[in-house]
């Protein structure tokens, strides 16, 4: 069935949405998560604390709307754009697409979402896991990856060294290429996961 095309008033609330989300962010980027409040974003955007209220519950929900267009970059991704091929490259393509999604974000909004108490990166379900276990699991059907341990567990491997990956290139400042320090290290680490 196709898609209704959007109103006025569905595009004007979308701008809406999308003017606080992305004034929040720069000044997430460029303040920290802590030192910015509703009232800073309310004033830079140029809107009443009712309408940040309408379309976000809290601070919080910019986050959670960071990660929800992350989950939608990767499904789109894992559906249009992963080329068919051997399960350890289409995994290095995967997550080169999580580097250059970190290098996109910048050093400065990076820093401020690898943090511990963003839990959002654990939480189960995500479309940008699940994805990955699909692809894990179709490797080790054709016997590409061990199956020793469940797609699970190797997608938490692959995604814990990732964010190891990327906290680490924060620390630096985004000195060095991280699509390539990423691309080096898991072509070492996915040896680990080839069948005996």
């Amino acid at each position: 069935m196709p898609k209704k095309p959007a109103t006025k008033r569905s595009q004007k609330a979308e701008l809406n949405r999308n003017r606080i989300y992305e004034t929040a962010l720069g000044l997430i980027s460029s303040r920290g998560y802590d030192n910015t409040s509703i009232q800073d974003i309310v004033g830079a955007a140029g809107i009443s604390i009712g309408t940040f209220y309408h379309y976000f519950k809290s601070k919080h929900g910019i986050l959670e709307e960071n990660f929800r267009r992350a989950d939608c970059l990767f499904s789109d991704f894992f559906e249009t754009e992963l080329p068919a091929g051997g399960t350890v490259e289409r995994i290095l393509l995967y997550m080169d697409r999580y580097a250059r999604l970190a290098h996109e974000n910048g050093v400065d909004l990076t820093s401020q979402l690898y943090t511990p108490h963003n839990r959002l990166f654990i939480k189960r379900g995500r479309a940008m896991q699940t994805c990955l276990v699909a692809i894990i699991e179709e490797g080790q059907a054709r016997g590409e990856l061990a199956a020793d341990l469940g797609a699970d567990q190797i997608c938490d491997f692959i995604f814990i060294a990732a964010r190891g990956i990327v906290f680490d290139w924060c620390l630096k400042k985004g000195r060095g290429d991280i699509r390539k320090e990423l691309r080096s290290y898991f072509t070492r680490l996915l040896r680990a996961f080839e069948p005996a």
